[in-house]
């Protein structure tokens, strides 16, 4: 199977005159950036995605240009990513989206999985499109979900087992205290047993 060209082999072939936008906005230029990767106008109409969003959305090119970016984000976070979205187009800059905040993605059948975004705008003209890299981190959070169970699960046992230790000096002072009432008594039976023998003697 042959590789995609990378993109500096399809800028490096563009022919005389070709629109620079074209070429930004290029399937084969996408489809060489590992990422899945969605251009949008500054309005958030998807002009442009590869093959890697493609098969992590489960949409087809055609379904998704001329669509608003939301079609891609949960219904319920749909009207605020607008407002994120108008936010951003005022001040366009190369950041990563949602910084510390738990985004998520929505597949084509409904599904929805935890992503990280990183926001490109790029001026073309009198244009201002946006890039947006996406990567799927469902085997990120999974994996840390593992390991906040391990150390849960390491706390809980730590804590029992200090637990114990705290309450071992306390059921050993108790046995000895048993033992100390055994010697007493026993010390009182053979006293009583030691005075009935001397008054028969």
């Amino acid at each position: 199977m042959s590789q995609p060209p990378s993109a500096n082999e399809v800028v490096a072939t563009r022919p005389t005159g070709t629109p620079l936008a074209d070429i930004l906005l290029s399937s084969h230029l996408l489809d060489a950036v590992p990422d899945a990767m969605v251009a949008v106008e500054s309005d958030g109409t998807i002009v442009q995605i590869n093959s890697q969003a493609m098969e992590m959305f489960g949409y087809t090119r055609q379904e998704l240009l001329g669509q608003k970016i939301e079609v891609l984000v949960p219904e319920r976070y749909r009207p605020q990513h607008g407002g994120h979205r108008a936010s951003f187009a005022q001040n366009p800059k190369v950041r990563r989206m949602g910084a510390g905040l738990e985004l998520l993605g929505r597949r084509r059948d409904g599904a929805e999985f935890p992503v990280e975004i990183s926001l490109s705008p790029v001026s073309i003209g009198n244009r201002t499109l946006v890039l947006s890299a996406i990567r799927d981190i469902t085997d990120r959070k999974e994996i840390e979900a593992e390991l906040q169970h391990a150390n849960d699960e390491l706390d809980r046992r730590t804590a029992y087992e200090a637990t114990a230790e705290a309450q071992e000096p306390c059921e050993v002072t108790f046995l000895r205290q048993s033992d100390v009432l055994r010697m007493m008594r026993a010390h009182g039976e053979f006293a009583l047993w030691a005075t009935q023998r001397l008054s028969h003697d």
